[in-house]
């Protein structure tokens, strides 16, 4: 790992030198374990929350009014990509957005005490490896390689989704998914993993999803450009 970083290093200030470019000494640091970047904590381990932002989300108080809201889901927001299934965790909170006078619910300060608690719990996230296979998985909503998640997604469903089947509402989650993480997938095949069986059998309905759902024509050939060949299936089993 010295090799390399030395490496970088020299190729870095080899293309300084080249442009006639400079960077401030006091404001560099080399062989460090891990570095603070971005509100984020970047290592060989891979990608967390800045600690301190953490604490500046865990230690809020209740939302008092609309501004309190939008600064909390802001701050948030920011770090969604560590939270699973962060949209419908936040519903409840941004749902008092759309009304003419605030009201502070139960359902929002549990949400909003939920989002502290997976702030604190929030997994240590893998930076991607182009040279290995990517995972998706539609029920979590996240991108992983070698079962290590490198990053969740989620996307709360306007009025009109809320009103689609269960295998159109699948369809469309899947087809959010691999437009999010388009960039990591698009270049070479990858596993896609999924909870509703009739998914299993997307190559086999193309020409069936044309006829019986014109709507989803587009969402249908946005999906078909990703290299997916091998299918696999998540099964939750029934309790006994």
């Amino acid at each position: 790992m010295r090799s390399e970083h030395l490496q970088h290093l020299r190729q870095v200030c080899t293309t300084l030198r080249h442009e006639k470019l400079y960077a401030r000494p006091k404001k560099c640091s080399f062989f460090a374990s891990e570095v603070s970047f971005l509100g984020f904590i970047l290592s060989s381990k891979g990608v967390a929350a800045n600690p301190a932002k953490v604490e500046a989300i865990t230690t809020l108080p209740k939302l008092k009014n609309v501004h309190d809201i939008r600064s909390f889901m802001g701050l948030a927001t920011f770090y969604r990509r560590f939270i699973p299934g962060f949209s419908g965790v936040t519903a409840s909170i941004t749902d008092l957005l759309k009304r003419e006078q605030f009201e502070w619910t139960p359902a929002a300060d549990h949400a909003f005490e939920l989002v502290k608690k997976l702030m604190t719990e929030a997994p240590v996230l893998r930076l991607p490896d182009f040279s290995k296979v990517f995972e998706v998985s539609c029920a979590g909503g996240v991108l992983s390689q070698e079962g290590h998640p490198i990053e969740y997604f989620s996307e709360k469903l306007n009025n009109t989704r809320r009103r689609y089947d269960n295998y159109d509402r699948e369809f469309y989650a899947l087809v959010q998914s691999l437009r999010h993480w388009r960039h990591y997938l698009l270049p070479k095949e990858f596993v896609l993993f999924y909870d509703h069986s009739a998914l299993c059998h997307l190559h086999d309905q193309r020409k069936v999803v044309f006829l019986l759902r014109p709507s989803f024509c587009c969402r249908e050939e946005s999906l078909f450009i990703f290299p997916f060949e091998t299918l696999a299936l998540e099964l939750t089993p029934s309790p006994a």
